[in-house]
Formats: C-alpha cells, structure tokens, sequence
C-alpha cells in the first residue's frame, strides 16, 4: 500500500510514500499543508494496473488454479514463455466443471463477451469502477521501461508517419551554420541559433535553441526553451520547460513548466516540481 498526495484541482500527484516506510505515523512536509489548507485523508482508492495481453492467455489465466494473476499467474506465464514451456499446463483441472461455461465466454473469435470476465469493485466512490477491457485488433505498441528506451521509441514511430499519412516531417533544411543531421524531426515555429548541432533528435512545436548548443539522442516536447551553451544527451524536455545557458544535461527527465538553472549539470536526475525542505507534520496511522 501507499500513500498519495494529489491536487484536488488539478489531479496531479504531489507525493508518493510508501506504508511499509511510514511505521505508525504518516509524515507530512510543512509547504504542502501550507500550500493546500483544505486537506482530506481517505483510504477507499484502488490499486489499479493495466495489462497488454494476448486474449489465448487470458483464457489460460481464466481457467487455471491461481487467485492472483499480477502476483501468481502473470509471473508463471513470463517464466513458462521464456523456457519455452507449454502455457496450457497451468488449467486447472478442477476447473472442468466451469471450463465449457467459461469457454463460451471466453472464445477466441468473441471478444464482445469480456464484460462477463471483469469483477465487479464495492466502493463508496460510485467514479470507480473494475474490470474494464479495450480489444485492439492491429496496432503498433512499443516497450517503454526508461529514458533511452522512450527515445528509441520516439524515433520508430516518427519512422511509421511517413507510411500512414505520407507527410515528411523530417528536417532537411540547411540553414546556414546549423547542422542538424536528416534522422531529426523539427516541428513548427522552431527557432534555431547558431553554430548549434542537433543528432538524432526530435524536436517539438514552437521550441527555441539558442547558439553553440549540442543536443544529441534527446526529445524535446512543445514550447521548450534551451539557451546559449547548453550540452544535452540522452535526455528528455517536457513541455515548457526551461534550460539555463551553459548547463550539461545527460540521461535527465525535465519535467512540465521546470527551470534549471544556469551552469547546472546533471546525470540521471529527474527534475520536477520543487519541494522546499521545511518542517514536517505528523500524520497518526489509527490502523
């Protein structure tokens, strides 16, 4: 279990601590009761996740003996697949009574009969709701686990616009003391200083590079400002976000509307909304 801080406003997470961390008491920073004055504590929310998953294995997973699939039969299923063992030997074979029943439900040509699979949730909060599905027939998804990752995955998918709606959106123009290599994608309303170089970058709507700036294998989103001398790798720039001339930046996440400083370096940091240290509250865990 955890616990979150979120704005009521604006549904953004502020905080993440985990029970198993917080003992007895619940620890809680000054600036943010100062920040939001209105505070409620509830304990009604649900751990949800989210699976991609070929509709073959959740017939499996349906028909065998395990209670928990994220904890049980999900993990069972990756072992199986990766040594090459048969997934079928996990039905249960006390199963066999609710198998032809489960069966109808579950074919694999009908997937309009999923709805029968999910498990209802009884909660106070009538927003949420369990067991729901989305059936996609053909589509491209990627992996995505880190920074690098996400940047392979950025380059892929620029690849497959080309193929969809025929429209080139790479950058070939070569403006004078620019060099920006034919794998980046530039969008509109750039603004691009110079004696800048740009590698294997995608580059959003709207962004402002200033001169002698090195940015190699990076994604810059919407509305991104990078001054004079900056040097950034590997790295991702959220939308409308800020970079202080001169500073060096490598396998880093800047988040949403975030500043760093000048001559800053950084090496696998995230950087998000400021947390000013100050006093902490206590919150008791009754429990």
């Amino acid at each position: 279990p955890e616990f979150y801080t979120v704005d009521q406003s604006t549904s953004a997470v502020i905080s993440i601590r985990l029970k198993a961390n917080s003992d007895k008491y619940l620890l809680l920073k000054q600036n943010i009761l100062a920040k939001y004055p209105r505070t409620s504590i509830r304990q009604d929310l649900v751990d949800a996740h989210l699976y991609l998953i070929k509709k073959s294995c959740l017939d499996i997973a349906i028909r065998s003996s395990y209670s928990s699939f994220p904890k049980q039969c999900l993990p069972e299923m990756i072992q199986r697949m990766a040594t090459g063992q048969s997934l079928e030997d996990l039905i249960s074979t006390s199963a066999n009574v609710t198998m032809v029943m489960r069966q109808k439900a579950t074919n694999l040509d009908n997937h309009a009969d999923l709805t029968r699979l999910s498990k209802p949730y009884d909660c106070d909060n009538k927003q949420i709701r369990g067991g729901c599905y989305y059936f996609i027939d053909e589509t491209q998804i990627f992996r995505v686990k880190h920074v690098l990752s996400y940047l392979e995955a950025n380059r892929q998918a620029s690849s497959l616009i080309l193929s969809y709606t025929n429209e080139d959106i790479t950058f070939k123009d070569r403006l004078e003391q620019i060099q920006i290599t034919p794998a980046c994608i530039v969008g509109d309303g750039h603004v691009i200083g110079k004696k800048t170089t740009v590698k294997r970058t995608i580059i959003g709507k709207n962004c402002r590079i200033k001169n002698e700036c090195k940015i190699v294998n990076c994604v810059l989103l919407d509305n991104v400002y990078v001054k004079e001398g900056v040097t950034r790798e590997n790295s991702v720039l959220c939308s409308h976000s800020t970079i202080g001339s001169k500073c060096r930046i490598q396998n880093s996440i800047v988040c949403f509307n975030q500043q760093v400083e000048a001559d800053r370096k950084l090496n696998g940091e995230t950087i998000s909304a400021k947390s000013d240290e100050s006093d902490i509250f206590v919150v008791f865990n009754d429990e």
